[in-house]
């Protein structure tokens, strides 16, 4: 090559890629968790202010819903309360607590059911290992179909 014919090339890096592959994990976030709600029953919540939500989707939040005949479902499905300690991680037979206190235990509950369900549940998170959960309210008291709550 002659000296004054030398074509400078530039490094370039195209970011087309890049963006595309952003665009699709945000389309894939915002839908996923879309779906989490939708597993959670339209149940009118007790009529309390609360304290707002921290953070919207936690994943070591297990919501459990309980309709007014104290039936209880775990992202929409009908679950025995003797179940609860499968469902946290804890054996049944042992005394240890396991995986149950690195999970947040969120109790939507219909406002017109009988404490004693209520009652029932909170033994038998006793029982599994834990002794704190929240329960989920909401400023109106009606129903709240989103699953948005206010704790």
């Amino acid at each position: 090559m002659l000296p004054g014919s030398e074509i400078a090339h530039e490094a370039s890096f195209d970011l087309t890629p890049m963006i595309d592959v952003i665009l699709l994990l945000i389309v894939f976030f915002m839908l996923s968790s879309q779906f989490s709600r939708t597993e959670q029953l339209p149940i009118p919540l007790p009529n309390e202010q609360g304290v707002a939500a921290v953070d919207a989707e936690n994943p070591s939040e297990l919501v459990i819903d309980m309709n007014i005949r104290g039936e209880l479902f775990v992202r929409g499905t009908l679950v025995k309360p003797d179940r609860l300690p499968e469902i946290l991680g804890v054996p049944a037979d042992s005394d240890t607590v396991g995986n149950a206190a690195k999970i947040t235990i969120l109790v939507r509950a219909d406002k017109d059911a009988p404490a004693v369900h209520l009652n029932r549940l909170g033994a038998a998170l006793a029982r599994a290992g834990l002794s704190s959960w929240r329960l989920a309210t909401a400023p109106s008291g009606g129903v709240n179909p989103r699953g948005e709550s206010h704790r």
